[in-house]
């Protein structure tokens, strides 16, 4: 019995809580400036997630038939505390609340442990930083990050007057996307 919990205790701490990460490609619309960006966008905010990447709400769909179980779309909800409205025709969307905003990533539970599925260059939200995000409405009625990395950029932590530029996740080798973000900085005075 001794055995038996200690193979089941080995294999929970190191098989099915190790994470690999599996990275799809897409196509991305691309922005050449913050007014592009700004047309674009059904929702510009200010805020953070509330919950860290693993406790948020991970959707997963899969293909129908065959023999192995094949992923046909993936995201995550992720509640996200607005600190500031930027751009909203939206009356439900007020700073001091929260939303559920679909982020382009992903986690899934398998047997040999858990995998984080990414699009591209785009990084998840981390708890605790704060963002500026661009967002469209989505059939389903959620919000959604526009065009992967081009709709999320991390201005840092937020202790609630100043900002610090932190997240090194955030850093990445699109065009025009440090110029967007500079003039995100800019505009917004962040």
């Amino acid at each position: 019995m001794v055995l038996v919990a200690g193979g089941a205790s080995s294999y929970y701490t190191f098989v099915y809580n190790k994470m690999t990460t599996s990275i799809s490609h897409a196509r991305v619309v691309p922005y050449n400036d913050l007014a592009s960006l700004e047309e674009a966008a059904d929702l510009v905010l200010i805020g953070s997630p509330t919950d860290a990447f693993e406790d948020r709400d991970h959707r997963v769909t899969y293909f129908e038939g065959g023999k192995a179980q094949t992923i046909q779309d993936y995201y995550t909800l992720t509640k996200f505390e607005v600190h500031r409205v930027i751009q909203s025709n939206d009356p439900d969307v007020q700073q001091d609340k929260s939303i559920e905003v679909i982020e382009p990533v992903g986690l899934v539970q398998e047997f040999t442990g858990r995998v984080k599925l990414k699009f591209e260059d785009y990084s998840e939200m981390e708890k605790g930083k704060t963002y500026v995000i661009f967002l469209k409405k989505m059939d389903s009625g959620h919000y959604s990050i526009m065009s992967l990395a081009y709709g999320k950029y991390s201005v840092g932590n937020h202790d609630g007057k100043n900002f610090t530029y932190t997240d090194t996740n955030d850093l990445t080798e699109i065009e025009n996307r440090e110029k967007i973000k500079m003039e995100i900085k800019e505009k917004y005075n962040i």
